[in-house]
C-alpha cells in the first residue's frame, strides 16, 4: 500500500507541473490572469497602482472600440474593465516599444470618455476613464528619469499651486525594468513585487516574496494552475515568437524611417551646394549614397 501511495503522489505531482510556468507578459498569459473569472486578480492589481480599491463588475479581452466611421482608427487594448462605480479601465502591457505610447494612451482614453454620452446626455454623466501602461521600457517623456511609476491628468498649468481641469482622464505608467532596480535595491513595495512576478516569476526568491502577501500569493497560484492550460501554452509560445518578429519590424521601420529623414537632409544639403564632405558629417550617409542623389 506504501508504493501505491508513493506511486500516487509521483505521477499526482509530475501531472501538476507537466508545463513550466508561463510568462505572464505575454498578452494571452495576462489576460488570462486578469480576466472575467479572476476580477479579484485585477482589482489588485488596480488597487497597487492608483491606491484605490475598486470593485470590478466586467472584464473584456482584446477590446476594440466601435467605430462610428469607418475612417475611424482602429483601436484595441489589451483588458478593458469596468468597476461598479461606472470607472472604466484601460490597462495595456507592452513589451515592445510601439512608438509614440503616451499618445496611443491619450486616443484610446478619449475614444472612451467620447463613447459614454448620447444625445440628449448631460455631461454631468461623463465616467473616469484610467488608462494604465505596463511597459518593459521607457517612454520618450521619462528616458532621462529614474521614475519607475509615473502618474499623469489635466492640470493648469500657468498657475500655482496647479489646480485639476479634470479628473476624467487619468494615466499611470509603471516601468517594469526600473522596477527591477529597486527591487535590486530591496525595495518592499508591493507594486515593484508584482512586477517583479511578472518580469520573473520562476526566481526561487520571488516566489518567497509571493507567499508572504496572500493576495499576491493568489496570483502566483493562478500563473501555476493556467500554465498547465495545454492549448495556452501554444497560444503564449505562438505569441511570443511573434512579439520577437515584430520587436525586429519595428526596428527596422524605425531604421528606414532615420535613413529616410537623412536622405532628405542631404538632398537639401546638395541644393545648398554644400561640400560633401560636410554632407557626410551631418548625415552619416557615405559618399557612394550621396552621390546617387545627384
Amino acid at each position: 500500500s506504501y508504493n501505491v501511495f508513493a506511486i500516487f503522489h509521483y505521477k499526482q505531482y509530475h501531472v501538476s507541473n507537466l508545463y513550466p510556468k508561463l510568462d505572464p507578459t505575454l498578452d494571452p498569459v495576462f489576460q488570462t490572469l486578469f480576466s472575467n473569472t479572476r476580477k479579484y486578480n485585477l482589482e489588485y492589481l488596480i488597487f497597487l497602482i492608483t491606491k484605490r480599491r475598486f470593485n470590478i463588475t466586467r472584464v473584456e479581452n482584446e477590446y476594440s472600440f466601435n467605430r462610428s466611421n469607418p475612417k475611424e482608427k482602429i483601436g484595441r487594448i489589451d483588458i478593458f474593465a469596468l468597476s461598479e462605480t461606472g470607472e472604466e479601465f484601460i490597462i495595456e502591457i507592452q513589451l515592445v516599444n510601439p512608438f509614440n505610447m503616451s499618445e496611443r494612451l491619450q486616443y484610446s482614453n478619449c475614444s472612451k470618455i467620447s463613447k459614454q454620452l448620447v444625445r440628449g446626455d448631460d455631461y454631468k454623466s461623463l465616467h473616469p476613464v484610467i488608462s494604465i501602461g505596463i511597459l518593459k521600457f521607457e517612454i520618450d517623456a521619462l528616458k532621462d528619469s529614474d521614475i519607475f511609476y509615473a502618474e499623469a491628468s489635466t492640470y493648469f498649468k500657468n498657475i500655482s499651486p496647479e489646480i485639476e481641469l479634470t479628473n476624467l482622464q487619468r494615466y499611470f505608467i509603471i516601468n517594469m525594468s526600473k522596477a527591477k532596480e529597486l527591487y535590486d535595491k530591496s525595495s518592499k513595495d508591493p507594486l515593484v513585487l508584482l512586477c517583479m512576478f511578472l518580469i520573473k516569476p520562476e526566481l526561487m526568491e520571488v516566489q518567497k516574496i509571493m507567499n508572504i502577501d496572500p493576495e499576491l500569493k493568489k496570483l502566483n497560484d493562478d500563473l501555476e494552475e493556467i500554465s498547465q492550460d495545454e492549448q495556452l501554452q501554444k497560444e503564449a509560445e505562438f505569441w511570443r515568437m511573434n512579439s520577437v518578429n515584430l520587436d525586429w519590424d519595428r526596428q527596422a521601420a524605425k531604421e528606414h524611417g532615420k535613413k529616410e529623414e537623412k536622405i532628405e537632409i542631404a538632398k537639401n544639403m546638395l541644393k545648398e551646394n554644400e561640400s560633401l564632405k560636410k554632407i557626410m558629417k551631418y548625415t552619416g550617409l557615405t559618399k557612394e549614397e550621396i552621390k546617387k542623389l545627384n
